[in-house]
């Protein structure tokens, strides 16, 4: 393989921060995984300022996704609100599904229940769930 300089380095970095793993993103910068893993660390394990570079390029991508999930949410994307709801504040807001399975032939899936509890606060979180029910009362009801 060849030498992991500052090119193929920052071409690795400039990856991450696409969202590439870091296994594709010594692949794009033509060294194995075992060169970018050596890179990130000093013999005696700490990082290196390689190794803080690839943390920050994997956090920068990160930061990325999380704006691109918040700005879904508070323009009323009603999957993105619940995702960041359960995952912000887990103790408060819970999905729960609870499916009843029947085989006779073919496989039948009902939606029994779905438990979200939380003090709505706010219009927009009430306006979001009130569009989610009118979005589940539309759904097709299945056969049987």
């Amino acid at each position: 393989m060849p030498r992991f300089s500052a090119e193929r380095k920052e071409a690795a970095l400039d990856a991450l921060r696409r969202g590439s793993l870091r296994a594709a993103a010594a692949r794009s910068a033509g060294v194995s995984k075992q060169t970018f893993y050596t890179a990130m660390k000093t013999k005696s394990g700490r990082l290196t300022a390689f190794g803080k570079a690839v943390l920050d390029a994997e956090t920068e991508a990160l930061g990325e996704v999380e704006n691109a999930l918040w700005e879904n949410a508070v323009s009323g994307n009603v999957p993105s609100m619940i995702f960041w709801l359960c995952n912000r504040a887990p103790d408060e807001w819970k999905q729960q599904m609870h499916r009843k399975l029947e085989y006779s032939g073919s496989v039948k899936s009902e939606i029994v229940s779905i438990d979200v509890k939380a003090i709505l606060s706010d219009d927009q979180s009430r306006a979001a769930l009130e569009n989610l029910a009118r979005r589940v009362e539309a759904l097709p009801e299945a056969d049987g």
